[in-house]
């Protein structure tokens, strides 16, 4: 009657919302199944599928015994109805499904799995040194105590902390650890020898400021650079600080813009740039200029002489990137791109005004013999004919403007 009461005792709050909950899980394992049909057991996420196939049809049947069944008392009825409420317990694991949604839970989950191989090494290694110094006090414990002159309080406490090498291992375990005081481990010792309360003093030094520390950090590396290697974290860590740049930048752009036109000019961005602290919050995104002309210059893309919010949180952001040596590389190797291109260009346009020139010249020529064939022809070759030194002038000096110039010229591959 004891165990009845014991196991099947439960509030009636309790009770009936197991029901409302299993009710719930039912209708919605009954709807995906019909959804899903074939997918539901061999699908991607077949295991999840299962799992919660399980964990619903168990607190069904503890559901049914529950109701139907506690007229019935024996021994294997408690068992059951006590492992089926143990299966409760796996629901837990359904949090596993949803890690993405919880970043930092998933990155902590996953530093301890990465961790397990290292704790196994640290553990054999604290035993280690565990183990060397319990044989050390246990050898000069075994030695006074078989001594002729000993006292007895002394010897009593001697054979409770250690009476042989397992309890000198708990004890120094639970020293180090706050299960019992050291100060009262260590006036036994002093008894024996001063050089095993050195050791002891020594043992905990180097336990507590030394070799737990030192496993510490090595947990915390490996935990940096698990996180390091998480595509999801880093994406989520890289959007976070994104958001948290954009919305710096913004307030940045709202305390320059003085006139309140949503613009800024060249003496709204370099008047605040005077200001240490402007430059420090600058520098803390990674925007580094030493003159704000510069940093002006960058952001003013439609050179129009003054900015708009958006080119100056987007250009920030631009230049931040910029700020890396690979972009930079990066940069300067388009840039000698483009002067390659540039250059190439600007040559054909010299060759085709070279053959432009060319070809007036022989037409000219051509329409000046032309006059000595007929008086007929004079009149329509006399414009010709004037015209043929001035263009002979005016070319060269185009093509020598083209080269002075070249940057006002539009290049495009299909003209040249």
């Amino acid at each position: 009657g004891g165990q009845e009461s014991f196991v099947l005792d439960t509030p009636a709050w309790e009770s009936n919302a197991e029901i409302v909950f299993t009710v719930i899980f039912t209708v919605e394992m009954t709807m995906r199944l019909l959804a899903e049909e074939l997918v539901f057991f061999v699908g991607r996420e077949c295991v999840w599928n299962l799992l919660d196939m399980s964990l619903v049809l168990s607190s069904l049947t503890e559901l049914i015994l529950s109701r139907w069944g506690s007229n019935i008392v024996n021994i294997t009825f408690i068992r059951l109805l006590r492992l089926l409420r143990l299966v409760r317990a796996l629901r837990s694991v359904r949090i596993l499904r949803f890690l993405k949604l919880f970043g930092k839970f998933r990155l902590l989950l996953m530093a301890i799995t990465n961790s397990v191989v290292p704790t196994i090494w640290a553990c054999i290694v604290l035993f280690w040194m565990f183990f060397l110094v319990s044989v050390i006090l246990v050898f000069g414990v075994t030695e006074y105590v078989t001594g002729g002159d000993t006292d007895a309080d002394v010897v009593s406490d001697l054979q409770e902390l250690f009476g042989g090498l397992d309890w000198t291992l708990l004890t120094l375990f639970m020293s180090i650890t706050g299960g019992v005081s050291w100060e009262v481990v260590i006036r036994p010792l002093l008894k024996v020898h001063l050089a095993y309360g050195l050791l002891f003093v020594t043992f905990v030094a180097a336990m507590m400021l030394a070799a737990l520390n030192i496993i510490a950090g090595i947990f915390v590396n490996d935990a940096i650079e698990m996180a390091q290697m998480d595509r999801d974290f880093v994406m989520q860590n890289k959007a976070s600080h994104n958001k948290a740049h954009l919305a710096e930048l913004t307030e940045m752009f709202h305390e320059f813009d003085t006139k309140q036109d949503g613009m800024l000019t060249l003496d709204e961005v370099d008047n605040p740039w005077k200001d240490p602290a402007v430059k420090a919050r600058f520098k803390l995104m990674g925007v580094e200029y030493a003159e704000s002309t510069t940093l002006f210059d960058l952001l003013d893309v439609d050179g129009t002489k003054e900015i708009e919010i958006d080119e100056f949180v987007m250009g920030c952001l631009h230049c931040q990137r910029m700020t890396k040596p690979v972009d930079h590389q990066t940069y300067l190797k388009g840039t000698k791109r483009l002067n390659q291109l540039f250059s190439q260009s600007t040559e054909r346009i010299e060759s085709r005004l070279d053959a432009i020139q060319s070809e007036v010249l022989a037409a000219s020529k051509t329409r000046f013999m032309s006059v000595l064939d007929g008086p007929g022809a004079m009149s329509d070759t006399a414009e010709g004919t004037a015209l043929a030194p001035q263009a002979t002038q005016l070319l060269p000096q185009m093509s020598k403007a083209t080269v002075l110039h070249s940057r006002e010229i539009d290049i495009n591959s299909e003209w040249c």
